[in-house]
């Protein structure tokens, strides 16, 4: 590629920054206005009755995007309500966050530095060589750092604004569209951070020490051991009936608190203490979860039969793949929770069905 194609593209990408950079600006100005509308009370809490919005232009905003405002809306007041005193209504974050806005700013700005970089593999080499750097995956970035002498970990969402000009095609290019992806970019900040504050309590999910919705940034534990994808190519299929077993407990807790685990073998991470998921989302978004929780919960078990699969691709043993997945997953719960076997037998059938 000539110097002339770089420079197109490159300046193709400053004026996309620039414009989802604008869109971002307007849209957190106007949801920041809603915010204090909805939190205290002085707008209808279902988005239906907009009548006591004057602004036309902020009614017009809603009715466009009431679903992503809804959603954000809803996991703010969440927070309020559960924070209490720890939560800071100006920037919607704990109060613990400011200890790390030093760290949070630093990392925006080399992030953004990489994405004015270039493009695709020039950009990931680029985020791969800032310091503390430990992967991306489909949502955001993740940095390690020490807090206290102890190892935590800073999980900043994708900012449309910073996703860097390899990600814009996922997005709209008219006004609305983009505006729309921006809003949802921040409602699914806002749930991710949301689901974390409900599990809290539950062994198995990593702590979350802090939070900015604002910045989109979450700082939890690190993780104790490695990742499942990892452990099944150093250690092979030993390790994979404990990583299930495990799995299939932190399901059954927390799906009494509406979130469930994100069961991918690169969020689920295996120590000898057992394994912790280091993500986790609203279940109660889900309308299978609205109808029948139970039975929700027990079709998250049941895809467990693909993590089996995919864990036994990843450890390269080929004779691994002609054992069923599903008579694993049966036998895993058979022999260490009893109780589940005869009901989830046919959940099992019918969600894993290859």
């Amino acid at each position: 590629m000539d110097g002339s194609e770089d420079a197109r593209r490159a300046a193709a990408a400053d004026s996309m920054k620039k414009s989802t950079k604008e869109t971002y600006d307007k849209i957190e100005k106007a949801i920041g206005s809603l915010k204090d509308l909805y939190l205290f009370g002085k707008v209808d809490k279902d988005l239906d009755d907009l009548s006591q919005i004057e602004d036309e232009g902020m009614k017009d905003f809603v009715l466009n995007n009431k679903h992503a405002c809804l959603e954000y809306l809803q996991n703010l007041e969440y927070l309020a309500e559960h924070l209490e005193d720890d939560f800071e209504y100006e920037g919607c974050s704990s109060e613990s966050f400011e200890v790390f806005r030093a760290l949070v700013d630093e990392k925006k700005a080399q992030i953004d530095e990489c994405i004015s970089f270039g493009e695709g593999a020039k950009c990931s080499t680029c985020l791969e060589a800032i310091p503390g750097f430990i992967g991306h995956g489909s949502y955001g970035y993740a940095f390690e750092f020490k807090h206290d002498g102890e190892s935590r970990v800073l999980k900043m969402h994708y900012r449309v604004a910073e996703m860097g000009p390899y990600m814009f095609p996922m997005y709209n290019s008219d006004d609305n569209g983009l505006e729309t992806s921006v809003l949802e970019s921040m409602a699914d900040s806002t749930g991710s951070i949301c689901a974390m504050k409900r599990a809290e309590d539950i062994e198995g999910v990593v702590k979350m020490h802090a939070f900015s919705v604002s910045d989109q940034a979450i700082v939890m534990d690190m993780a104790r051991g490695e990742s499942a994808d990892r452990v099944a190519k150093t250690q092979g299929e030993a390790p994979l009936r404990n990583i299930i077993k495990g799995l299939i407990g932190i399901i059954l807790e927390t799906y009494k608190k509406g979130v469930c685990p994100d069961r991918g073998l690169d969020n689920t991470f295996y120590s000898s203490d057992g394994i912790e998921v280091i993500d986790v989302h609203i279940a109660e978004d889900f309308l299978e979860y609205q109808d029948d929780p139970k039975s929700f919960a027990y079709n998250e078990i049941a895809g467990l039969c693909f993590s089996i699969r995919n864990y036994r691709k990843k450890t390269g043993e080929a004779d691994m793949d002609l054992r069923d997945p599903k008579e694993e997953l049966l036998d895993i719960i058979k022999e260490y929770y009893p109780d589940l076997h005869p009901e989830i037998n046919a959940v099992i059938d019918s969600v894993y069905n290859v």
